[in-house]
């Protein structure tokens, strides 16, 4: 049933590409203006469901999944900002009552930049100093004491009080590992994120002289409904 439904939807998507008549023709403008969203998913059911030069025509189960499971923003850029170098002995965490700079920070956000922003994805490599006295925890995440956090920067000011986890490393660690973490527009950082403000990705450790080595991060930024040229 599902293949026939789709097969005659695939018929009538064509005959209107085909075939789109003078009162189509003349008023293309207008009925651009009124395309739906069932328009564009029969639309893209016909598009995936032929084969081209660089892919095979896709199943209509699959082609069913991506029309079940879209994005729900169009990417229209992306930044970058990375951080490559090897760090030991971190002072002890923030929430101890000890400030440091971030190990990378984007630039300032404008405007349109703060609404604009949908997703952010961290990625890093770090590890723990490779020791402690608890051995019942090593090679676990139990009791880390060293982790990765964001927060907001004020550019050219302080960063804020609040900060958000991204991921501890393992327990007295014997090798450096990668981690990526990802938040989307219903973070609370995303949310909070004003004109004038930087996004920075902080290295931490739990006690003074507790070593967290951090071998490269990156702040990769995803927008939406913004056009290329920076502020």
């Amino acid at each position: 049933m599902l293949r026939n439904a789709m097969a005659i939807a695939r018929r009538n998507i064509a005959n209107v590409f085909r075939n789109p008549g003078p009162e189509l023709q003349d008023q293309a403008i207008s009925e651009t203006q009124r395309w739906t969203t069932h328009d564009s998913n029969v639309a893209l059911f016909e598009c995936l469901s032929k084969a081209n030069l660089k892919r095979p025509a896709l199943p209509a189960e699959i082609i069913m999944l991506i029309l079940a499971n879209p994005s729900r923003w169009i990417e229209t850029r992306r930044e970058s900002y990375g951080h490559q170098s090897s760090l030991t002995g971190i002072p002890s965490s923030f929430i101890e009552g000890t400030d440091i700079s971030p190990i990378i920070k984007t630039r300032a956000f404008s405007a349109q930049e703060a609404v604009g922003l949908t997703r952010i994805i961290f990625t890093f490599c770090t590890q723990d100093q490779g020791w402690s006295s608890y051995p019942e925890h090593h090679g676990t995440y139990n009791q880390s004491s060293t982790w990765m956090e964001t927060g907001l920067y004020e550019d050219g000011g302080s960063a804020g009080t609040q900060r958000w986890e991204l991921q501890r490393n393992r327990h007295a660690g014997q090798r450096p590992e990668y981690y990526t973490v990802e938040l989307d527009q219903d973070h609370e950082l995303i949310r909070m994120l004003e004109q004038g403000d930087c996004i920075g990705m902080w290295a931490r450790a739990k006690y003074p002289g507790w070593s967290h080595r951090v071998f490269g991060a990156n702040i990769e930024l995803v927008f939406y409904g913004i056009d290329n040229l920076k502020d």
